[in-house]
């Protein structure tokens, strides 16, 4: 299938972009396929901001080397540098970047264990399929829209983000994205904050909007 999307996109001209920042993030222990980059003329994006610390900004990209070069002259043009501590600490980091890997996905797997628990005790009516990598969960509510629940879940302390903010065609009102990033002690508090915000739960006339004001 990789190979195939490469193939279409040189035949058609259409340049794509790949997003592998999520893809070391392995919950089931699966390791990620060859890049679509490498089966023809795509870029490829990574970061260490998942993997390691978000707030590290440190990424890269991988393709053919003659866009590279391009990319490269284009940022020397239009930014100052990249942030040479930041860029230090990862080249120190990087050669210990599978012992760090380990750590983190078995810190998610924690947490998503406890959170996929919590939400199936404390609010069964809701909808999701674990996740099998990264660090969210997408969840849809039985009924009502996630942007009224959010904003009564701010109430309670929880901040959520609606599904329709990530959806381009705007169709996905009952969804929440929820991340499982904090220990599982928090992810249980969270939950519990969230069930009390439910049983409080009217749905709203805001159904139509997709954004949440904070």
């Amino acid at each position: 299938a990789r190979r195939r999307i490469a193939s279409e996109a040189v035949a058609l001209g259409v340049k794509v972009i790949e997003d592998e920042v999520m893809a070391d993030l392995s919950l089931d222990g699966s390791a990620p396929p060859l890049p679509i980059a490498a089966h023809g003329p795509v870029l490829s994006t990574g970061s260490l901001s998942k993997v390691i610390w978000g707030g590290l900004r440190v990424g890269w990209i991988r393709g053919p080397e003659p866009l590279i070069m391009q990319l490269g002259r284009t940022k020397a043009v239009h930014d100052m540098g990249s942030n040479v501590p930041a860029q230090l600490a990862a080249v120190h980091l990087l050669s210990n970047l599978d012992h760090l890997r380990v750590a983190r996905t078995a810190a998610l797997r924690a947490s998503h264990a406890a959170l996929c628990s919590e939400l199936a005790s404390l609010l069964p009516s809701w909808r999701f399929t674990p996740a099998v990598g990264g660090q969210t969960l997408w969840v849809e509510l039985p009924y009502g829209d996630a942007v009224s629940f959010a904003q009564l879940a701010l109430r309670h302390d929880v901040a959520l983000l609606p599904g329709a903010s990530l959806d381009v065609t705007g169709e996905s009102k009952t969804f929440l994205r929820i991340p499982f990033l904090e220990p599982p002690d928090v992810i249980a508090e969270g939950v519990r904050r969230m069930a009390a915000a439910w049983g409080e739960y009217v749905p709203s006339s805001v159904s139509s909007l997709t954004s949440l004001v904070v």
